[in-house]
């Protein structure tokens, strides 16, 4: 009996155990929706002095104050549906809204005020808040540890409360790059987030609301402020493995959060194959933290190894790039390998990679547990040439198209939030993670309408194209050149519709002047009502065909020529294809006009004019949706609008314009003293040498926005005989094509 007694004890314990620990995971699933996937895989006891110390992860100074966290309840559960109204941005838009900014608030740091400035060149900033989706603070919020003096805004809490408008934070974003403190860098603001969401760095997933975050990389005040920055793999030179197959130089810690990794490098260290450099030097009293005389010595051998090796040679003479944590989750080094086409090696658990709610980051980076560091080697062996190759290629592809500007982190950051929003206009996956991404598309418009994912289109590219001719002068007889032009159009087989685009004061002709289109072509006048240069450049709704061939009024063009055009535009619709080509320089010696253009004869060309080009129409989207600054600019030259559009283009392709056949016939001014040849009838705008001045500070206008020279410079030009003709058995398919028409 009493054996029976205590089995039934021992079951009823048992029985209230398992209920114990089934409400206790119950519990901890609802605070962590990642549940123990994601949880930290080991404890750490920290014992580190309270001292001063320089680290590439945090700031320099004593410990200044903590500021206590108010902590709403409910926001850790904070997600879209629940925390976010959407109700401003369906009325009005996706709109960005900055508060203005206040003298008490102090002096920005570089990183937010490149952060404010970017969101200002986007089409969404707006300087109406009934109007705004999004709300931006400005106070500075980059830097959110104490030990920060300099940049650690005090009373952020208190500062939060004078703003009417904060409302617990609903619809505010808030960014950060570093938070949390001496000895444990837990990830605190140090105010109440609210429902705001947070675009951090460093971020875990134990504080990531998925869906409702976004994870930032770390990057330093000296990263780019504006432009798409192509990574060492650009130019794809360089072979599958490099000359180490694994490195890593940085800081190592002595005790602390961070340095369980770090101190472990060494096991790795073979000078060749692995090379592990650490260094034990950070802050000023680094020596005080070695417990004895074999701890200095060994700091001593490490520092003068660490000095022989220069860090950004390692990086591109290495496979892969060891990215281990620091004091903080994040690194530096995380793009700083993807930028030199290393592959990183994530070392840091728990950390929810950048912007990984939309990039494949299994594709170009190895996630490896920190517990498994002497395992890493053996594995990195067996990835495979193809493999490397591969991962190299689209991190550094990732690296331009997303985080090789604050402007491109900014941009990705917003459009993330924005499709979230309005998920009927967000960008599949594999737009994300391919060339050249989700920055380069038109909201409301689908991939397919675009020239970059043909392969995934719904149709293929139009077999014909629509002309589109920029009229600025009357038509005084039928002998007038656009006449002619339409003429040769209707001649050209792939030409399904022209449009003239009237852009005079005087009235267009009466429709018996024009050219009739023969049978299943189409014509159409349209008449611009506000003269805007740009305007020839607009997505008009009535043009039919991906292909659009812009023309001026004057150019003339063969048929063969056009009809050999549109071939080989078949070929690269991702790029412009055209006739009049220009070509850029640089002059370091002027100041004022670094940056040169000219139209002089040479071997080199990076512009094909628009006066007689084929571009698809998606770029008349993007060409409309830049910056109101860059739109203005060409529309108060009256000029400017080709190498606007040739920057567009090139920075979006990375890749040159295409120039097909050549005819020298008229002559134009350059910046040198001697007149030079121009393709067609292209002179009559470019003889004027106050248009060229124009053109100079056009070009060093748009260099200065988009923050770097997207143009590229290329020696290639198609010719028939050169391109497609099988001359032994078909002879020229194109025999008139340098003939010169009077």
């Amino acid at each position: 009996m009493r054996c029976i007694k205590r089995y039934g004890l021992a079951c009823v314990a048992i029985f209230l155990l398992i209920l114990y620990i089934n409400h206790q995971a119950q519990y901890a699933l609802s605070n962590d929706e990642h549940g123990e996937n994601h949880r930290k895989r080991r404890s750490r006891d920290y014992n580190e002095p309270n001292i001063s110390y320089d680290d590439e992860e945090n700031g320099v100074g004593a410990f200044d104050e903590v500021e206590t966290v108010n902590r709403v309840l409910d926001s850790r559960q904070c997600r879209m549906e629940n925390c976010f109204n959407d109700a401003n941005c369906k009325k009005h838009g996706f709109k960005v809204y900055i508060y203005p900014r206040k003298e008490e608030y102090g002096t920005l740091s570089a990183n937010y005020l490149k952060i404010l400035n970017s969101i200002k060149r986007t089409p969404y900033y707006t300087e109406n808040i009934s109007e705004a989706c999004i709300k931006i603070l400005s106070v500075d919020s980059i830097d959110r540890d104490p030990l920060s003096k300099e940049r650690y805004v005090k009373n952020f809490a208190g500062r939060l409360s004078q703003i009417p408008t904060w409302n617990n934070g609903e619809n505010h974003l808030v960014f950060n790059l570093y938070s949390g403190t001496w000895p444990d860098y837990l990830e605190d603001l140090g105010f109440d987030l609210g429902h705001a969401m947070l675009a951090k760095a460093s971020i875990s997933y134990q504080k990531y609301r998925s869906g409702f975050d976004v994870s930032l990389p770390l990057w330093g005040e000296t990263h780019p402020a504006k432009g798409k920055h192509y990574a060492e793999s650009a130019i794809a030179k360089w072979p599958s493995f490099g000359a180490h197959l694994m490195s890593f130089k940085g800081k190592r810690y002595l005790n602390g959060i961070g340095s369980v990794t770090r101190n472990s490098l060494y096991h790795l260290h073979d000078g060749s194959r692995s090379v592990m450099l650490t260094t034990c030097r950070h802050g000023k009293d680094w020596e005080k933290l070695c417990p004895n005389r074999e701890c200095l010595d060994k700091c001593a051998a490490d520092n003068e190894e660490y000095d022989r090796w220069d860090y950004i040679s390692l990086l591109k003479n290495s496979t892969f790039c060891l990215v281990p944590r620091g004091r903080r989750l994040g690194s530096f080094r995380f793009i700083e390998t993807l930028q030199q086409a290393c592959v990183p090696v994530v070392l840091a658990d728990d950390w929810v990679l950048p912007f990984s709610e939309v990039i494949d980051w299994e594709r170009s980076t190895i996630n490896w547990d920190e517990k498994l560091l002497l395992e890493l080697g053996q594995h990195l062996e067996d990835v495979s040439p193809a493999n490397v190759l591969r991962m190299r290629q689209e991190g550094a592809n990732l690296y331009s198209t997303y985080f090789s500007s604050v402007d491109q982190i900014v941009k990705t950051t917003l459009e993330i939030i924005r499709q979230r929003i309005f998920p009927e206009a967000s960008a599949p996956q594999f737009v994300w993670n391919s060339t050249p991404g989700a920055l380069s598309l038109v909201p409301n418009l689908r991939p397919s309408n675009t020239p970059f994912y043909i392969e995934k289109k719904e149709h293929s590219l139009d077999t014909k194209f629509t002309a589109l001719i920029h009229t600025v002068q009357t038509v005084p007889s039928s002998a007038a050149p656009i006449i002619k032009l339409i003429k040769n159009l209707w001649k050209t087989e792939s030409c399904g519709q022209v449009i003239v685009l009237w852009a005079c004061e005087h009235p267009p002709p009466v429709d018996s002047r024009w050219p009739p289109p023969p049978k299943g072509k189409s014509f159409l006048l349209l008449r611009e009502d506000e003269l805007k240069v740009s305007n020839r450049l607009f997505p008009y709704d009535q043009i039919e065909y991906d292909a659009v061939l812009s023309l001026d009024n004057d150019v003339s063009l063969h048929p063969e020529e056009i009809a050999f055009a549109f071939s080989t535009w078949l070929s690269f619709p991702e790029r412009i294809v055209g006739f009049p080509s220009r070509r850029h320089y640089n002059r370091s010696s002027s100041k004022t006009t670094p940056w040169r253009y000219t139209s002089q004869w040479g071997n080199h060309y990076s512009i094909v004019l628009t006066g007689a080009a084929i571009i698809h129409k998606y770029y008349f989207h993007l060409f409309q949706s830049l910056p109101s600054t860059m739109l203005k600019k060409v529309n108060d030259y009256s000029n400017c609008e080709d190498i606007l559009m040739n920057f567009m283009v090139s920075d979006i392709s990375g890749q040159p314009p295409v120039k097909v056949t050549q005819k020298k016939q008229y002559m134009t001014k350059t910046d040198s003293t001697e007149p030079q040849p121009v393709v067609g009838k292209l002179a009559s705008r470019w003889e004027n040498n106050a248009h060229f001045t124009e053109r100079q500070q056009c070009m060093n206008f748009f260099v200065d926005e988009y923050g770097t020279v997207p143009l590229i410079d290329t020696e290639v030009r198609f010719d028939p005989l050169l391109f497609r003709d099988d001359v032994a058995r078909m002879r020229k398919k194109y025999p008139n094509v340098d003939t010169v028409e009077t």
